[in-house]
């Protein structure tokens, strides 16, 4: 590619991941809106609970960095290896994590719905099962970071906010959820970044792959995360 295209090139994907951004951020924060269709309790907790949301990513807020990394850097057969178990071993920790996570709640579910005075399970419940996924779309979008495919990777950003947006209105407005029904949108929206995410990525994380080495990854992941 000569200097002129690839100049031409970054501006674009730039330019479109700025707008996908910009797009995403709009429709997130928008959902705020529906508030006006609930109750100042209810909407009080569905603020908290995405607050808590942010909270369970944590764990894997320097992922999508370090296989961004990674990915791009995955040009050799053997590099692919190591990428492919890398994605499956993450996966799979952040599961066991998460699973972690739902064994905590189960066994302090009374306290938790006191302590915020959650007078549904339902909406506790949605909001740990939407935990999984937001831990494994670093990992997932860093990959598509790092192959360059920013089209996807800008579609996924756009249908995580505007697959919310659209839930989101749909249940409280048309069908009177209240903050379980809210978080159960943010649930839909979710599930539709993480399905393209799963889709485009579907030939790093399938085939033949290399022992992980967890020293190395905790080395360059904690920092970040940190």
């Amino acid at each position: 590619m000569s200097p002129p295209e690839s100049k031409r090139t970054f501006f674009r994907q730039g330019a479109w991941m700025l707008v996908a951004t910009f797009v995403s951020g709009i429709f997130l924060f928008a959902v705020h809106v529906f508030g006006f269709w609930m109750p100042d309790a209810q909407y009080g907790l569905f603020a908290t609970l995405l607050q808590f949301l942010s909270l369970l990513r944590i764990p894997s807020l320097g992922l999508q960095t370090v296989f961004a990394q990674q990915a791009a850097a995955a040009i050799q057969p053997e590099q692919q290896r190591q990428l492919t178990g890398a994605i499956r071993t993450l996966l799979l920790s952040t599961f066991v994590l998460w699973l972690g996570i739902v064994v905590l709640f189960l066994l302090a579910q009374s306290s938790i719905l006191t302590l915020f005075k959650i007078h549904n399970p339902a909406a506790l419940w949605v909001t740990v099962l939407l935990g999984l996924p937001q831990l494994w779309m670093p990992i997932l979008g860093g990959t598509l970071q790092g192959r360059q495919n920013f089209l996807w990777l800008g579609w996924a950003y756009i249908l995580n906010g505007a697959g919310r947006f659209l839930a989101v209105a749909i249940i409280v407005i048309l069908l009177g959820g209240q903050a379980a029904g809210a978080v159960g949108g943010a649930l839909i929206g979710t599930l539709l970044a993480l399905g393209v995410t799963i889709w485009q990525t579907r030939d790093d994380w399938r085939g033949p792959s290399d022992r992980f080495e967890w020293l190395s990854w905790l080395r360059r992941v904690v920092p970040l995360t940190l």
